[in-house]
């Protein structure tokens, strides 16, 4: 049985091992964005538009609107307010155009980069537990199981919904129930949405609560983040986090007497021999 002690000992361990490659992987999550983790695809459908629409004059719709892109936690948001500026100078566009171009342009980024990068990243994360990982293996899924990642994402977040619609708490059970399919779609690209279902439901079976518990713990690296203005964040508990949960789907796959070492190691203690 996986205990906290054990799991953050081991993503110490690794993330000593790999601390450079790891926080320049963190930093990208940080600028990109990390969907499936605490982040929501409907970010973009939050945006107040018809607050920013009810604007009387031109400067304060584009204030408006590139307010509410920041505070949908957008990270590309810098971005999209020079092309909103640009059309803004242009006097082509309504202002319905213009917000539709917003949403549009929020949700396809959400979908088509920031999806696949989550799945990504996590996929570097896991595969630098055993061997020795690039940069690269971040964006290996855009070349291998691209469209994959998103489907079965976007499938992940539908059931979510669609069961917290029966009250907040089924959701929140399985989106933990669901926990471990990016690191199955990281590890296995081409799996079947069926069968990524099917095993994170295997590996988090009786681990959900253990797991809460886990997210729990970083509350204080989290508070500690805010007081050095992200900095913190940056070059430790980022890469501390997402190795930590790399080492707990470790341990759950290592946990279950069918799993098959398909990396050829004899036992964990030889994970780190080449690293």
């Amino acid at each position: 049985m996986w205990t906290r002690a054990g799991i953050k000992a081991n993503a110490k361990k690794v993330l000593k091992l790999n601390y450079w490659k790891a926080v320049l992987v963190g930093l990208l999550i940080l600028l990109i964005g990390d969907l499936v983790s605490g982040d929501r695809l409907y970010n973009a459908a939050r945006i107040d538009f018809d607050k920013i629409i009810s604007c009387e004059n031109t400067s304060q719709f584009s204030d408006a609107l590139k307010e509410e892109i920041e505070d949908s936690q957008v990270n590309i948001g810098s971005v999209i307010t020079i092309i909103i500026d640009k059309l803004m100078l242009k006097r082509e566009f309504s202002r319905e155009t213009i917000v539709w171009f917003t949403f549009v342009a929020l949700l396809a980024y959400a979908i088509f980069i920031r999806i696949p990068f989550s799945v990504g990243s996590r996929g570097f994360f896991y595969k630098s537990l055993s061997r020795r990982a690039g940069i690269n293996d971040a964006f290996a899924i855009f070349n291998n199981g691209y469209a994959n990642s998103i489907k079965i994402t976007l499938l992940m977040f539908l059931k979510v919904f669609l069961w917290s619609m029966l009250f907040i708490i089924p959701g929140i059970i399985k989106a933990y129930e669901y926990r471990m399919i990016p690191y199955i779609v990281a590890e296995n690209p081409d799996i079947s949405s069926r069968e990524a279902f099917r095993e994170t439901r295997r590996l988090m079976r009786g681990n959900k609560f253990d797991t809460f518990i886990l997210d729990l713990s970083f509350v204080g690296w989290l508070l500690l983040s805010l007081l050095t203005c992200g900095m913190l964040s940056i070059f430790f508990v980022t890469p501390y986090k997402h190795y930590t949960y790399a080492s707990l789907y470790q341990e759950l796959k290592y946990s279950h007497s069918d799993y098959i070492d398909v990396e050829g190691y004899e036992s964990r203690e030889a994970l780190f021999h080449d690293v």
